[in-house]
């Protein structure tokens, strides 16, 4: 696929972003160079989840040239943790410097709020990634955490445009049924603030592969505290379009920062 888009002139976009449930808004303001459905990329499944369009953008967002997937695929539609991934290996096939992925999460943390944004620090992978590949040379490698250049990105952009949000750890869980008490209570013992369907396989992909990588989850519910509490989808994607507006200005001023901006990474910073 990513000879594909070459040949379409993606040649070595800056950074690949994954746009989760109820984030597809923020594509609106990027200027585009090509669209494509997923159904008629090479290698990239159909996505079935509501907020997920399926798109895959090549756009200048705010001075930088990237990459953006309008929409993700999850285990729980059946797909593996290998497809789970395939964010972190397109924006490496691609050469990008980093991925940055969204997503919609169950706030854990007591201090948590609904439509607070949370910049992951690290994650918790709970379930066996059976079927996630990866080089020989780093099965059993440790993971790199997020980056801390970008993650100090995003404290100026937070800064610079009066965006508050939270640093913690992201867990994941399978899904497709929003979490248990039980469960609740399991990954709040692992110290994790947010918990997702997604996110942590494309990220720690990339990171594997050299990649900087940050993620930013928008707290849609607080999670159950007890058998009787309902979350609904639709419900999870009204709270998300209330809070696209500052979503969208911290990541917009993000990017306009000088370690996400530079092309040539390499150059501009090192890995973190």
């Amino acid at each position: 696929m990513a000879e594909w888009l070459r040949e379409r002139g993606v040649i070595e976009p800056a950074g690949l972003i994954v746009l989760g449930s109820g984030w597809s808004g923020l594509a609106e303001t990027a200027e585009p160079i090509g669209v494509w459905d997923y159904s008629g990329i090479p290698g990239l499944p159909e996505t079935t989840t509501p907020g997920h369009p399926g798109r895959l953008m090549h756009v200048v967002w705010h001075g930088v040239t990237c990459v953006v997937l309008v929409g993700r695929w999850h285990v729980y539609e059946g797909h593996t943790f290998a497809e789970a991934a395939l964010p972190g290996m397109l924006a490496h096939a691609l050469r990008c410097r980093w991925l940055l992925s969204t997503n919609a999460a169950g706030g854990v943390a007591s201090h948590l709020r609904v439509g607070d944004l949370v910049v992951a620090e690290d994650d918790v992978f709970l379930w066996n990634a059976k079927g996630f590949r990866q080089r020989a040379e780093e099965r059993f490698s440790h993971v790199p955490r997020y980056s801390e250049l970008l993650e100090n990105a995003f404290d100026r952009a937070g800064n610079a445009v009066n965006v508050r949000f939270s640093k913690g750890v992201l867990a994941m869980m399978t899904g497709p049924c929003y979490e248990t008490p039980a469960e609740v209570g399991m990954i709040r013992a692992s110290g994790a603030s947010v918990v997702s369907m997604s996110t942590v396989p494309e990220s720690r992909w990339a990171r594997l592969a050299g990649l900087n990588a940050a993620a930013v989850s928008c707290v849609t519910n607080l999670v159950p505290s007890s058998p009787l509490a309902r979350i609904r989808h639709d419900e999870v994607l009204e709270v998300l379009g209330m809070s696209l507006a500052k979503a969208a200005r911290l990541i917009e001023r993000w990017l306009e920062d000088e370690y996400v901006r530079c092309a040539s990474g390499r150059r501009c910073y090192g890995l973190a």
